[in-house]
């Protein structure tokens, strides 16, 4: 099909893509679908199940190995499917870092089943970017969640104005992309000019999309300004579905103030809220759903739209995750794809499993899972196995792929007050929201935080709570020392403990069970340590908290260390329910997929030193602490007592 042409303007690179549409498309928004649809759309065929692969060939070594299948493309000619949400410039950045690079080889095969299985090479220069898409069809293996579409699309034409507020990596962005190419392929939408946009796109234009310049990114990007487009939306159904909602609030205004200078409503966002105001009080010709980050429509002031919206015109992020049904289909899908044998087909219910614990039906976090989970298993998809798969998922090179995520925030960037809050909200399972606490604000902006329904604060999802525990209590400078049993380990976290946590654990926030009795430090606070302390120790070894979704488990053991080690840990303080604690371990107990796995497992008992030791018991390992945390004692069935203090 030839070359894909590159363009220049104010330093930046795009492409003009063709079809029934011109688009102008930049490098830092072309993703793979884009291109995809180009294709189907110049060659007339429908989208639905072509594919894209990666590869550098000659043509001649596509007619000599006789290429026809998808698997020949994997295994002659080393090719690599193409995530169709993947950023194009991800599969060429050599070529496209290479100034003088020319095109001589195929690096880009479409196979295309609705046209016989038909193998289509492409060749071309990487290129690009992202402007309303207005046809073709997201296909592949992302599935389409009928009831959240049918169920936003049937609320928007009864309400006109839907307001989706989530966190990030809750899976917006992969909701706007699903719900507008729904809308285009519907035949019951095909009189409807549907058009997405998001606010981050001004960035490829040399634009800040925020309340100031909302009209100016508006008439850069879409080449109309808003009171024109309205205006069209008189001759035209319309329905725009905007992303990144919150960066045009107004928080420096009260609620419905208006302005007098028509000039500047033009340039900012009051126009586009007049517009919102209106649709919600009946006007018509324009429907509108954005999706944001925050923006709560009582109480918590700055967190709030400029202009009212009703809980009925709002939905959360408990409104679009997926069904237990819809992650079932989505995950078997995937993995048929991902040419999963019958020998090994149980594979698929247990990471069904695992991906519910685990996620919680965040849709962008399944996707993460399930993506980097087939990219590492590439290689071993013919003997591949549960257990592998499960190594992989608690192994420290799938966590880094969770922190490396750009849209996951940074920890060590916050303030130590906002930290501090993060702290507590771990420890405290309900912590109360206040409206006039700004670390509280700042955080809920950033999605790390969000409102629950009882105005306590949690964090915006399963995967920011790890992130948060890894990025900031697990990247201490490592360790050299070699450790050997898992006994071993624990003394080695207690030693460390005893040298320079003694401050902090004097300090802690504690409790009393009754009036009269010692403070008992919170059971999470002695949990934070070890794992701070541990997986400096660990020397680069992965150690999971809250270990359970990763085995399919319904009980969760505090700790687990990944490969080789394969220890299992458990957190117990001043002694209670010891045999309970015990049972959870046995061959019926809670952990029983866990210890399935297990070399080695502890439960670690941290008490007064008040509190004798009546009987050492297997796997239990008794650690005393002095008034003042400047001493540990260690028993263990089988070892010898051990004093630490210095």
């Amino acid at each position: 099909m030839g070359f894909l042409q590159q363009y220049y303007r104010n330093g930046t690179v795009y492409t003009i893509l063709g079809g029934d549409y011109q688009q102008k498309v930049y490098l830092s928004r072309f993703t793979v679908i884009l291109l995809k649809n180009d294709i189907c759309s110049k060659l007339n065929v429908n989208s639905n199940n072509t594919k894209l692969w990666r590869v550098n060939v000659k043509k001649c070594e596509i007619k000599d190995q006789d290429v026809s299948t998808e698997e020949d493309i994997m295994q002659k000619l080393d090719g690599k499917e193409m995530e169709l949400q993947e950023l194009f410039g991800e599969y060429f950045q050599d070529e496209l870092n290479d100034v003088n690079f020319k095109v001589s080889n195929i690096h880009i095969i479409a196979t295309i089943p609705a046209i016989g299985s038909t193998i289509e090479p492409i060749t071309g220069h990487p290129n690009l970017e992202y402007v309303p898409r207005r046809n073709g069809n997201l296909g592949g293996t992302l599935l389409l969640p009928d009831r959240l579409t049918s169920n936003i699309d049937e609320d928007l034409l009864e309400k006109r104005v839907i307001l989706v507020c989530a966190p990030p990596y809750s899976g917006k962005t992969s909701l706007t992309q699903l719900i507008e190419d729904y809308l285009v392929n519907s035949s019951e939408y095909s009189t409807y000019r549907v058009i997405r946009f998001s606010t981050l796109w001004a960035n490829d234009v040399g634009k800040l999309c925020d309340w100031e310049d909302f009209g100016e990114s508006w008439k850069e990007i879409i080449g109309v300004d808003w009171v024109k487009w309205r205006s069209e939306c008189n001759i035209i159904q319309s329905i725009l579905i905007i992303d990144e909602i919150q960066k045009i609030y107004n928080h420096g205004v009260k609620k419905d103030q208006d302005s007098t200078n028509q000039d500047k409503k033009n340039r900012t966002a009051i126009e586009f809220w007049e517009t919102v105001k209106r649709l919600i009080q009946g006007s018509l010709g324009l429907y509108i759903i954005m999706f944001g980050a925050y923006g709560y429509s009582s109480n918590p002031g700055y967190l709030s739209t400029p202009v009212d919206i009703s809980e009925s015109n709002s939905k959360s992020i408990y409104d679009i995750r997926y069904t237990d049904y819809e992650l079932e289909e989505y995950v078997t899908k995937f993995c048929r794809c991902f040419n999963l044998k019958e020998h090994n087909s149980n594979i698929i219910p247990e990471f069904i499993r695992y991906i519910k614990n685990a996620t919680a039906g965040h849709v962008g976090l399944v996707r993460h899972i399930l993506h980097y989970t087939r990219e590492e298993m590439k290689p071993k998809v013919n003997e591949l196995t549960w257990n592998k798969i499960l190594a992989y998922l608690n192994s420290n090179e799938f966590n880094e792929t969770i922190n490396n995520r750009r849209a996951l925030p940074k920890f060590k960037i916050l303030s130590n007050e906002e930290i501090k809050l993060c702290e507590n909200v771990l420890l405290n399972k309900k912590y109360p929201y206040q409206s006039n606490d700004t670390n509280a604000l700042n955080l809920i902006k950033s999605g790390i935080l969000v409102i629950d329904k009882k105005y306590s604060l949690q964090f915006s999802s399963p995967i920011l709570m790890r992130s948060f525990i890894y990025q900031n209590y697990g990247n201490e400078i490592r360790a050299k020392t070699v450790l050997t049993t898992l006994y071993d380990f624990i003394v080695k976290v207690f030693k460390a403990m005893c040298l320079e946590s003694k401050e902090l654990l004097q300090n802690s926030l504690g409790f009393r069970f009754e009036e009269g009795e010692e403070t008992i430090l919170l059971e999470q606070m002695w949990q934070k340590e070890f794992y701070r302390i541990g997986k400096r120790l660990l020397n680069g070894y992965y150690m999971s908290c809250d270990v359970g979704a990763t085995f399919a488990s319904d009980g969760y053991v505090n700790f687990y260390v990944d490969e080789p080690y394969n220890w299992a840990i458990e957190i117990l303080r001043e002694g209670k329910d010891m045999a309970g604690h015990a049972k959870k371990f046995g061959n019926k107990g809670l952990y029983k997929e866990i210890t399935m796995y297990a070399k080695s497992i502890a439960i670690v008992n941290i008490r007064n030193k008040s509190i004798k030791v009546r009987e050492l018991k297997k796997d239990f390992v008794h650690v005393s602490y002095s008034e003042d945390y400047g001493a540990f004692k260690i028993e263990c069935l089988g070892k010898d007592t051990k004093i630490i203090r210095f």
